[in-house]
C-alpha cells in the first residue's frame, strides 16, 4: 500500500464526523422538500412521484450514516484488536449495510439524471441511450464490487487488486453518467431558450431556463466533483479516500432536495401565465385596436412566452415536441426539477 499521511482508522473517523454533519443538512432540506412537495401537489401542480426520488435518497442516506456509525463504534469500542485490524475486515455485516446504503444512493442519484434527460428531451427514447447505458455499467460495478468485496478474504486490504478495479468502475461510470446526463440537458435548454429569443422579444421564461440550468449545474459539478476526487485518491491508493467517502452518499440526497427547493424559490418569483397574458392583450390591443380577434388568430410560434410560462408553473406533466420543437423543452423544465 502507498503511504499516507493519515491512518485509515483517523480517515474514517473525520468521515463519520463530517458525514453526521452532511446528514443534518440532508434531513433539513428533505423535510422542507416534502413540504414543498406536499404543497404543490395540494394545487394539483406536482406528481406525488417525486417524492419517491427524495425519500429513496433519504432512506439510503439513513441506512449509510447508521451503518457508519455502527462500525465506528464496533470499531473503537467493541472488537479486541482495535480499530486498525477491524476497518481492513471487507465481509461485514454493518459493512454490507454501508454498501446498500451507498449503492442505493449512487444508483437512485444516476437514474434521476437519466430521467431529467428523459424528460427534456420529450420522453425520447434515443436521447437517454448512452446515459441509460453509462447507468447499466455502473449498476453492474456496483454489482461487481459487492460480489468482490464478500468472496476476497476477510483480512485484506480495500485497494487489493480485484476491490479496486470493481471500485474504480464504479466511480468512473457515475461521474460520466451525471456529468453526460447533466450536459445533454444544458445543451438542450440553451438551444431552447435561444429559439425563443430569436422568435420574440418578450420572453420572460428565458429567465427561469437560464438558472434553471445553472442549478443543474451546480448541483451536478457538486456530486461529481466528490466523486472525482474520491476516485482519484482511491486510485493514488490514499488513505484519504475514506474521507471522501463518505460524502458521496449525503450529498445525493442533499443535491436532489436543493433543486426542488431552488426551482421552487425561481417560479414563485415568475409571473402568472395570467399576467403573462393579460400583457400580450394589451400590447396587442394598442396595436391594433379594431381588430379584437385577430389575437386568437396569430400562428403559435408568436406567443412561446404563454405557453411555457404556462406549463412553468404547472409541474408533472411533459409536453411533446412535436407542435413546437423550440418549446418543448422549456415545458418539460418544471416536470422534471
Amino acid at each position: 500500500m502507498t503511504s499516507s499521511s493519515i491512518s485509515l482508522p483517523q480517515a474514517i473517523l473525520v468521515s463519520f464526523f463530517c458525514e453526521t454533519l452532511l446528514y443534518g443538512v440532508a434531513s433539513v432540506l428533505y423535510i422542507l422538500c416534502l413540504f414543498a412537495i406536499s404543497r404543490k401537489t395540494a394545487r394539483g401542480s406536482v406528481a406525488r412521484t417525486f417524492m419517491t426520488p427524495s425519500t429513496l435518497l433519504f432512506f439510503f442516506t439513513t441506512i449509510h450514516t447508521f451503518g457508519v456509525f455502527a462500525r465506528n463504534l464496533d470499531a473503537f469500542v467493541s472488537y479486541p484488536g482495535g480499530p486498525g485490524p477491524y476497518f481492513m475486515q471487507l465481509t461485514t455485516p454493518v459493512k454490507t449495510i454501508i454498501q446498500v446504503g451507498q449503492m442505493g444512493a449512487i444508483l437512485t442519484a444516476d437514474a434521476l439524471s437519466v430521467y431529467r434527460t428523459f424528460i427534456v428531451y420529450s420522453k425520447s427514447k434515443i436521447a437517454v441511450i448512452v446515459p441509460l447505458l453509462s447507468w447499466i455499467a455502473t449498476f453492474v460495478a456496483a454489482a461487481g464490487l459487492i460480489t468482490a468485496q464478500h468472496l476476497v478474504s476477510v483480512n485484506t486490504s480495500i485497494f487489493s487488486s480485484t476491490v479496486t478495479k470493481w471500485t474504480m468502475a464504479l466511480l468512473s461510470t457515475s461521474v460520466a453518467t451525471t456529468g453526460f446526463a447533466t450536459g445533454m440537458i444544458v445543451w438542450r435548454l440553451w438551444s431552447a431558450r435561444r429559439a425563443v429569443r430569436q422568435a420574440v422579444s418578450y420572453s420572460t421564461g428565458s429567465t427561469f431556463t437560464t438558472r434553471f440550468a445553472i442549478i443543474l449545474v451546480e448541483s451536478a459539478a457538486l456530486y461529481s466533483f466528490t466523486n472525482l476526487v474520491y476516485l482519484i485518491l482511491y486510485a493514488m491508493q490514499q488513505n484519504a479516500e475514506g474521507v471522501v467517502s463518505g460524502f458521496e452518499v449525503p450529498l445525493a440526497s442533499i443535491t436532489f432536495s436543493l433543486i426542488t427547493l431552488r426551482v421552487e424559490a425561481i417560479k414563485n418569483e415568475s409571473p402568472t401565465p395570467d399576467s403573462i397574458r393579460s400583457h400580450h392583450k394589451t400590447e396587442h390591443q394598442h396595436q391594433h385596436p379594431r381588430d379584437d380577434m385577430s389575437l386568437a388568430h396569430q400562428a403559435p410560434s408568436s406567443m412561446p412566452p404563454v405557453h411555457f410560462l404556462h406549463s412553468l408553473q404547472n409541474q408533472g406533466s411533459a409536453p411533446s415536441l412535436k407542435p413546437s420543437p423550440a418549446i418543448g423543452p422549456l415545458d418539460s423544465v418544471d416536470s422534471m426539477a
